[in-house]
């Protein structure tokens, strides 16, 4: 009995100790993705905040998701957001201490992008994928799979030159693969203008920004 015993206070021990090795695995992997977003490299004159996304809400219809900054923060509607590698998406709906985040692939987001290096104007649009589409193109013919796809800023919401993603054709039609890691979508940057920037309406935006 007391063999019998001493085998079940191990494995007991054992149990916490591969419990406590989760928690380190994860708190490590949390690490990395904060420091891919310190090192994110952008302009110095805008004002940023790092958060931790609390909850996903997305659905087919409505992809978007609840991160822990709000007005109090800070922030405002229309923000930019992104991880440590490209844009994600920008500020819905704001609260004191949270926030809604509607994301780049919602079939509601659409946004003037520039594609790199010819300089090409078009839109993205959002099609509940992680591949959406461009038109209103300057020229077709001259952009390739693989050039890069950055804001444009000519909407007067999003500041210019903002990672989106890389261009890749089927059938006939150009898509953006997103730079953003959306299958790990934990902590993220929301970016904001210097104070007193105004911001412009767009028929493009769900939301209507306004001077802070």
């Amino acid at each position: 009995n007391r063999v019998y015993q001493q085998n079940q206070e191990l494995k007991n021990e054992l149990q916490k100790m591969e419990g406590w090795r989760e928690v380190a695995l994860q708190l490590e992997q949390d690490n990395a993705k904060l420091r891919a977003l310190s090192n994110l490299k952008l302009n110095p004159n805008l004002i940023f905040l790092t958060g931790e996304v609390l909850a996903d809400v997305g659905g087919p219809f409505n992809q978007s998701a609840l991160i822990n900054v709000g007005s109090l923060d800070g922030i405002r509607e229309g923000a930019a957001v992104l991880d440590g590698l490209g844009l994600v998406g920008r500020i819905a709906t704001l609260g004191k201490n949270t926030s809604r985040i509607i994301f780049v692939t919602d079939s509601n987001f659409s946004i003037p992008v520039t594609i790199l290096p010819v300089r090409a104007n078009a839109m993205m649009n959002g099609n509940n994928s992680l591949y959406p589409e461009l038109t209103f193109f300057d020229s077709e013919k001259k952009i390739k799979s693989g050039y890069r796809v950055v804001t444009s800023g000519s909407d007067g919401v999003f500041v210019p030159d903002l990672l989106v993603g890389s261009i890749v054709k089927n059938n006939n039609k150009l898509y953006i693969q997103l730079a953003a890691d959306f299958a790990n979508i934990e902590f993220l940057r929301v970016l904001r203008t210097a104070k007193g920037k105004s911001l412009k309406n767009t028929v493009d935006l769900l939301i209507n920004s306004s001077e802070e």
